[in-house]
């Protein structure tokens, strides 16, 4: 498994960030929910914007990875973001500028010299939330306290075709675990985590073999599904236009399973964090420091 979630470890783990002490994205209930197409409705126009910095990995930190390399990192920029409820959904709005659409995940290429397809070149564009699943965000890492966190995580080429974004767990703590991988923070910190899918099958299905027969110059390895179980939590509608993605999720505020999803009250007031992935995946994308989500 990948270590895709280095950065919101790092902002765990208490990295300084652009987004002053106490911002906060109010959550406004509305009547008429938006239509997730990626098109701004005007109905996101009654929700205040925040405007979130996100920043790539340190190199201190990055060189502590063998596959680090400074060359593939997401560099900085502003999220925009706002956020709706309808009193039975959660909907975010996130707006991010990326120059280059990145739809493709290491496809099938046609050798034509070799008459065969091959792995190519490429990553996704992806965006992700982290939600605390228990114990606050704040302090999990520095207290010792293992954390458990609900990740939104929206990828381009495998989720966005089927119109949802991947439902998963991120489990971190400070003493190692089955299963854990080693992660890497500021000032020297080591710490363990695990990515968890939650369960049901995914939007997407992997095509682990190439075609056999010529069938265009370049073929996806994913083929869009219909999830289903908690994998199906998380809708989603996104477009790529004039440099800048525009991305809408959607989610049910109480799934009705804690061990996975953490569940959305009224008057809540729950610590946040986002990431913008670049045509990239591992430790080279860019993330937010911890920001307040707050549910009307």
């Amino acid at each position: 498994m990948s270590r895709t979630l280095t950065l919101f470890l790092a902002a765990l783990l208490g990295v300084p960030g652009l987004v002053a002490a106490g911002e906060t994205l109010q959550v406004v209930a509305v009547p008429t929910p938006p239509v997730l197409d990626g098109v701004v409705d005007p109905v996101w126009k009654q929700a205040p914007e925040l405007l979130v910095a996100v920043s790539p990995v340190t190199a201190d930190v990055g060189q502590r990875y063998e596959v680090y390399d400074p060359a593939r990192r997401t560099a900085g920029r502003e999220v925009r973001l706002r956020a709706v409820t309808n009193d039975e959904r959660l909907f975010l709005l996130a707006s991010w500028t990326d120059p280059t659409r990145s739809v493709a995940k290491k496809p099938w290429v046609w050798d034509a010299a070799a008459g065969a397809y091959v792995k190519g070149p490429g990553d996704e564009d992806r965006f992700a939330m982290l939600l605390p699943i228990g114990a606050s965000a704040t302090e999990c890492m520095v207290s010792g306290v293992s954390f458990v966190g609900d990740l939104w995580h929206w990828k381009a080429a495998r989720t966005e075709p089927a119109g949802y974004a991947d439902d998963q767990t991120l489990r971190m703590g400070i003493k190692n675990f089955r299963g854990a991988e080693t992660w890497y923070g500021p000032g020297g910190k080591t710490v363990y985590g695990k990515r968890y899918d939650d369960d049901g099958s995914a939007a997407f299905e992997e095509q682990k073999e190439p075609p056999t027969r010529f069938a265009g110059e370049q073929v996806s390895r994913y083929r869009p599904q219909q999830p289903d179980g908690s994998r199906a939590d998380i809708r989603s509608g996104a477009k790529w236009q004039d440099g800048r993605w525009t991305l809408e999720l959607s989610r049910a505020l109480d799934t009705g399973d804690p061990r996975a999803d953490r569940a959305l009250a009224p008057g809540e007031v729950v610590q946040v964090s986002v990431a913008v992935f670049d045509d990239c995946g591992d430790m080279h994308h860019a993330t937010s420091p911890l920001f307040s989500l707050v549910m009307e």
